[in-house]
């Protein structure tokens, strides 16, 4: 669905007041609005954490939309119709899976029929004109980043970091509209985002990219040195459980160290795991030091089939960048399938703040210890010798690094 160089987003509706309002009065022209209601009210019970009342307001919903000659009754087909009745006429207690067909069927004539032609009517055109720029970042993405994942399982059985990591990792760490902030406890310390879009790899087709915004007072080369020490590795990221250095691989193009991260996303979710090929380059459009990371299936031979663990796919990268001599801020960008056993926006939002909070504790308490440490002091992991061939190849007689003594 695309206006100009922008590809609308049907799912910015909830998100934006003034493009809510105004798809309303369509539909109810169209006279749709008994499905944009019914969606509504859908959405807002993924919210109800209580059973009873849940069980309470799943009900109503039945009875204005479900039921025959009911209020607000939806054209939903006889033999889905009766399934539902039937369920909550027997079961003591319903939940939101009871009306997940029609939540299928309701979103799908929104999105593919109501919306469709609301963004090509006139009404959504002078909306448009009327609102500016500012408007179609807010509810549209720029159509050269849609459709730029090209990753598929295949990608991730990889021995090696690729031209094609870089550049995607480079891509996806730019500021763009397609970013949402859903955190942000302070200018002067983090931000955490999702994507408004969904990406995919092969079947699945809601995964979001999650970016983290954290602002130090430390320089890039300071900051960028505590993520390479593995003395830090549990003070940096208070939710990973383990960094384990696997190998390192030199002799390609970038030379690669392997790292397996075992993670806990929270007390409900058993741990996840994934071994990480990582190497650090240097963004010479943005002048900002990166750090790329690939997940590799090649290297988890030693994991036990019956551990409780679950295989996480991952490409990440961790963008340093200058401030000031005594300042920065790092971009932490993650394209990441966790596994996770739901398709709730709201749940997965509060995972990824509680991550980005993490995150972003982690660093300034890592970089208080590197401090107190005296210095950094090398050892022989593959991470540290990758950061000297990242300073012989990309740096060579740069003073900018001349506090580092590796």
């Amino acid at each position: 669905m695309t206006r100009g160089n922008w590809t609308i987003q049907f799912e910015r509706l909830f998100a934006v007041p003034q493009l809510y309002q105004d798809f309303s009065n369509y539909a109810t022209k169209a006279h749709m609005t008994e499905m944009l209601d019914f969606l509504e009210e859908y959405q807002s019970c993924e919210k109800i954490t209580n059973e009873s009342k849940l069980d309470s307001v799943v009900r109503s919903i039945i009875t204005k939309y479900i039921a025959s000659n009911s209020e607000k009754e939806l054209n939903v087909d006889g033999v889905t119709r009766d399934f539902i009745l039937e369920k909550m006429k027997h079961e003591a207690f319903v939940t939101l899976d009871i009306l997940r067909p029609v939540h299928k069927i309701v979103y799908r004539e929104l999105k593919e029929d109501v919306f469709s032609r609301y963004i090509r009517s006139p009404e959504f055109h002078q909306l448009c004109d009327k609102k500016g720029e500012s408007f179609m970042q807010e509810i549209a993405i720029d159509e050269s980043l849609a459709g730029s994942l090209v990753y598929q399982p295949s990608d991730f059985r990889a021995k090696t970091i690729t031209d094609k990591d870089i550049q995607f990792i480079f891509k996806i760490s730019q500021d763009s509209s397609d970013w949402e902030c859903i955190k942000n406890p302070s200018a002067n310390t983090y931000r955490v985002y999702l994507s408004k879009s969904n990406y995919s790899i092969a079947s699945n087709s809601k995964l979001k990219l999650f970016r983290v915004d954290m602002f130090l007072d430390c320089s890039a080369e300071e900051a960028l040195y505590t993520s390479l020490d593995t003395e830090l590795d549990a003070k940096r990221d208070t939710q990973t459980i383990s960094f384990t250095d696997i190998d390192y691989i030199r002799g390609g193009p970038y030379s690669v160290s392997v790292v397996r991260r075992i993670l806990k996303l929270g007390s409900m979710l058993e741990p996840r795991y994934t071994s990480v090929l990582t190497t650090v380059v240097k963004d010479t459009e943005r002048e900002c030091y990166t750090l790329v990371g690939v997940s590799s299936t090649e290297y988890d031979h030693d994991i036990d089939p019956k551990s409780k663990m679950v295989k996480a796919d991952i490409i990440l990268g961790i963008s340093f960048n200058h401030i000031s001599e005594k300042r920065c801020r790092i971009v932490f960008v993650n394209y990441v399938d966790y596994k996770i056993p739901f398709d709730s926006t709201t749940l997965l939002t509060k995972v990824m703040k509680r991550r980005g909070k993490g995150l972003y504790e982690g660093y300034v308490a890592a970089l208080k210890m590197k401090r107190e440490k005296d210095g950094f002091q090398p050892d022989n992991s593959g991470r540290v010798a990758t950061l000297i061939d990242f300073k012989e190849k990309y740096l060579p007689n740069s003073n900018s690094i001349k506090t580092w003594t590796v």
